[in-house]
């Protein structure tokens, strides 16, 4: 085949190769049996792999260069395109860059070589790989830049004669670190693929349901590296990685169903973002099995890979054996109709969320209190009762009595009495965890400091039945203004009074006159001290447990596009005062 001079006129070889890339797109695939549809899944089967015969068959899209396995793999029905290993070959390196004219002979003879070994004239042509440079000389600026511009040339020249390049990206290569404008050049004459190889190993720890996340996550980052910078899905690939150590791959997962568990999740992943955001290809590396890449479970790895696709591709399930688990739907986004989470089997709903987001005014605050509840309500049921008693109380309080007011008062804030029990349920299960939770016992210098700075707080010694927590869970003692109610500051002294806030009544007889914190002696009032400073701090490591707990249960939550919550403690009672179980609420 003639080779013509490419790079002599860049702005007519531009047009020439977008028009050529166009008219190729359609030749490849009625004469090269590359399909139309996307995404096209893409597979390293050279003579590099020992068992490349896998790969044989309809329905596979081999990649390779050896002039003898590829023919083989034609004969069996499987399409071909041309896997070049050595780009820094053919353009160099940022540190050591081609000349142009070096350049666009060796594109020229790359293409020619492409075209024989998979038979197609206008072939698809995966280039490995960009910035390969192990070199730790000095890159200056110059060399960068005429870097860049070898593999714009190479691509360019291999487009405008039909060829379809893709040029292979490094794993988390910093795509920021060069101009946008650059890789939108470089799409107008063919395609990237990033390399998106995570750690079997590390996936497989996080287990089903956070592995799979994670796999979808970090391949829609890789996109979007790109498209946020204008690069369009349909000139964006991925390339999985099956190595056996490495930046990805199995990085010695044991048993083998692990990993095999792990690439069917790695197929999975792939299709399912690949079906959200368009992009073109889906290439998988690493089956090699030179002397450090050697692994016996690599050949079930593949046919596990190629079964997940489709089962008429790979036989696998026998190969792998009874300990492989070999559920499709494991780990999936599978969630009901208008679900946003499933915590467990706990469903959030998007009316859920809608609602309290009006309530609350931040939609995503909403979903955040709604998983920390679904995590906390596992660990203190509360019972229904307990709730609709504390709500008749905040009524008879702060309401006159008046059912009709109180439904008004949540009215205009948009919310109804369901999410007003919710929210009472919520303070009553965060008053019973953080009593629960062990902190460090107050120094006799905490202890001080609260005296000293504190010391014109009211205080006044009480006795109560039944014991109450203002009261440090006792009968009798002071009880500080700061975390009891307000009261009991009002009630004469030796008079027995009959007190009721929204947790419960109580039989309270003040037996001093109300004074400040300062005017008494620090022995008599270390003990309400101490517990004021426990609350204070149970309080605190609530909102640690809490965070901790909502990080554990990820692990079995599944979102609507894996849009997780945001892991945080969110107080709703901002609108809604009312609600509140202090007793410091001082009315409408």
């Amino acid at each position: 085949m003639a080779c013509p001079q490419a790079g002599s006129s860049a702005g007519s070889n531009r047009e020439g190769a977008l028009s050529l890339a166009h008219a190729g797109r359609e030749a490849a695939q009625s004469n090269c049996g590359i399909p139309g549809s996307r995404p096209l899944w893409i597979d390293y089967a050279d003579a590099l792999v020992p068992f490349w015969q896998r790969f044989a068959r309809p329905g596979v899209i081999a990649a390779g260069s050896s002039p003898t396995v590829m023919p083989q793999l034609r004969a069996a029905g499987a399409a071909t395109v041309y896997f070049d290993l050595r780009l820094k070959e053919r353009v160099g390196t940022p540190t050591d860059p081609f000349d142009p004219q070096t350049v666009i002979a060796e594109s020229n003879d790359r293409f020619d070589r492409a075209v024989a070994r998979t038979g197609c004239s206008t072939p698809i042509i995966a280039e490995n790989e960009f910035f390969d440079d192990d070199s730790t000389a000095p890159r200056t600026s110059d060399q960068v830049a005429q870097y860049k511009k070898n593999v714009l040339t190479m691509m360019q020249t291999m487009a405008s004669r039909g060829g379809h390049p893709y040029l292979l990206l490094p794993y988390k290569f910093a795509t920021h670190s060069i101009a946008p404008s650059w890789w939108r050049r470089l799409t107008d004459y063919g395609n990237i693929v990033l390399e998106v190889y995570p750690s079997a190993r590390e996936v497989y720890a996080q287990g089903a349901i956070a592995g799979n996340r994670r796999l979808r996550q970090e391949l829609r980052r890789a996109i979007t590296n790109l498209t946020s910078i204008g690069v369009r899905p349909a000139n964006i690939g991925v390339m999985l990685g099956f190595h056996v150590v490495g930046k990805g791959g199995r990085n010695g997962l044991e048993p083998a169903s692990a990993w095999w568990r792990v690439v069917k999740w790695q197929a999975l992943a792939a299709r399912r973002v690949a079906r959200e955001t368009s992009i073109d290809s889906i290439w998988s590396w690493g089956w090699g099995g030179g002397a450090a890449s050697y692994d016996p479970d690599k050949e079930t790895a593949a046919c596990v890979y190629l079964w997940t696709r489709s089962s008429s591709l790979c036989d696998a399930l026998p190969l792998a054996g009874p300990g492989f688990n070999s559920s499709l739907g494991e780990g999936q986004l599978t969630l009901p109709r208008r679900t946003r989470c499933l915590v467990g089997s706990r469903r959030l709903t998007d009316a859920q969320v809608t609602a309290f987001g009006r309530v609350i005014k931040d939609p995503s605050k909403a979903l955040s209190l709604l998983y920390a509840r679904a995590v906390e309500s596992d660990k203190a049921r509360l019972p229904k009762g307990r709730v609709l008693a504390v709500e008749r109380a905040i009524i008879a309080l702060r309401f006159s009595g008046s059912v009709s007011s109180y439904r008004r008062a949540l009215a205009n804030v948009g919310a109804s009495r369901t999410i007003a029990r919710a929210i009472i349920s919520d303070q009553l299960r965060e008053r019973t965890l953080s009593a629960s939770l062990r902190v460090r016992t107050p120094s006799a210098r905490d202890i001080r400091r609260y005296y000293r700075n504190h010391a014109g707080q009211l205080v006044r010694s009480v006795r109560v039945r039944p014991a109450a927590s203002w009261l440090g869970g006792r009968k009798k003692g002071y009880a500080l203004a700061s975390r009891s109610p307000s009261a009991l500051y009002r009630f004469e002294t030796g008079s027995e009074n009959k007190l009721q806030t929204v947790v419960g009544r109580y039989q309270v007889i003040p037996t001093e006159a109300t004074v400040t914190l300062g005017h008494l002696p620090l022995s008599a009032v270390r003990s309400a001290i101490r517990a004021a400073l426990v609350e204070s701090a149970q309080s605190d490591a609530f909102a640690i447990w809490s965070v901790r707990e909502q990080k554990a249960g990820l692990k079995r939550t599944s979102c609507a596009g894996d849009r997780m919550p945001l892991l945080r403690v969110v107080d709703p009672l901002g609108r809604l005062p009312f609600l509140s179980l202090r007793d410091e609420y001082s009315g409408r």
